[in-house]
């Protein structure tokens, strides 16, 4: 009799654990350029439940964190962030969008499942609400996750958080003189 509530105990305790979640995706990342380029970040989650973070910049509103960072995620939040990205149907989201705008805040994503992956570039005031808000949510994850500095640079196949240098203006750059015209518009003022 022992042995028969034994048994039915270990089953009632394995039958207790949460099922595992099958998620597709294997990789995600996210970077973002806020306004002019004031503030660049990028976010990189993996299957490994690696998470990688870089920012650099700027923003009045809030401390941001500034340098490159990681942290071990727990399953529970790699099976939320699959969740939200199942929700809005990922795989058929549009690969960038056409319209500009002049100081809006740009994102690129990278999504990896199975064999395949998903680049999206676009502006964040162009994307319908559910979009916009999983995007949002995973850009401000690392508010949430204890992160520790690191002091060597991780390699992001995202590449909006690296905008180009300016080019250099030549030495023997000069303006062109004004002309009478302007000189005399210039004069009324």
């Amino acid at each position: 009799m022992k042995c028969f509530f034994s048994l039915l105990l270990i089953i009632f305790l394995i039958g207790c654990k949460p099922a595992h979640r099958n998620n597709e995706i294997t990789k995600i990342e996210l970077a973002t350029l806020w306004g002019w380029g004031d503030f660049e970040q990028a976010v990189s989650i993996n299957a490994s439940l690696t998470y990688n973070y870089y920012g650099n910049g700027f923003n009045k509103k809030e401390s941001l964190k500034r340098g490159y960072f990681k942290a071990h995620i727990t399953e529970r939040f790699w099976d939320i962030l699959n969740s939200k990205f199942e929700e809005i149907k990922y795989k058929t989201l549009p690969d960038s969008g056409n319209n500009y705008i002049d100081d809006g805040s740009t994102f690129e994503l990278i999504i990896h499942w199975k064999n395949k992956r998903k680049r999206i570039v676009g502006f964040y005031g162009l994307q319908n609400d559910s979009v916009r808000n999983a995007l949002v949510w995973l850009n401000e994850t690392y508010k949430n996750i204890p992160l520790t500095e690191t002091k060597r640079p991780f390699k992001f196949e995202t590449t909006l958080q690296n905008p180009p240098p300016e080019p250099p203006i030549p030495a023997n750059f000069r303006f062109l003189p004004p002309t009478k015209k302007e000189l005399e518009r210039n004069r009324k003022y």
